[in-house]
């Protein structure tokens, strides 16, 4: 199941969130338990198939994946971090365009799509990609005072009376 060029990983995109999600569990399980020299052949079959996926199919992929990324993180972080250190070993090895569209296609699913949660079990796996994303939720935000009371915000320095600063 690791492997097939990476079909079967791809012809998850196909399906709904939920056996999507379920399979790419079952999936990433069956990764994890091959030595490293044939799990990095498997990821890179499986990454060369995901990122041929159109942008319309690619976004709802990604999501399932961070998504069963922070599962298997939540029943054993080490394998994670596995699975994080094997996307990235090969990431290495590909072309820059792929890697800017994987930077492009994680960074933004973490701010719309995912939960604070998820973006902070994410950060513990891979950091240099969620790394400015915030990890809190939007109703925990408060704006500053002044902008809150109707002043000016700190930023517009020069529409401030002179006796403010």
């Amino acid at each position: 199941m690791a492997t097939d060029d990476g079909r079967v990983w791809s012809d998850l995109a196909g399906l709904d969130q939920a056996a999507r999600e379920r399979g790419m569990h079952e999936h990433l399980i069956s990764v994890l338990a091959l030595e490293e020299a044939p799990r990095l052949e498997a990821l890179r079959d499986m990454i060369t198939a995901e990122y041929a996926l159109d942008d319309a199919a690619l976004r709802p992929f990604t999501i399932s994946r961070l998504r069963t990324w922070v599962a298997i993180a939540q029943e054993d972080v080490e394998r994670a971090r596995l699975l994080a250190r094997g996307y990235d070993t090969v990431f290495d090895a590909l072309g820059a365009d792929m890697a800017m569209r994987r930077a492009r296609i994680v960074q933004t699913v973490a701010k719309t799509d995912l939960a604070p949660g998820e973006v902070t079990a994410l950060f513990e796996l891979i950091p240099s990609l969620v790394r400015h994303v915030p990890r809190f939720a939007g109703s925990d935000f408060t704006r500053p005072a002044a902008a809150a009371a109707g002043g000016v915000p700190w930023w517009k320095f020069w529409q401030r009376s002179p006796a403010a600063n």
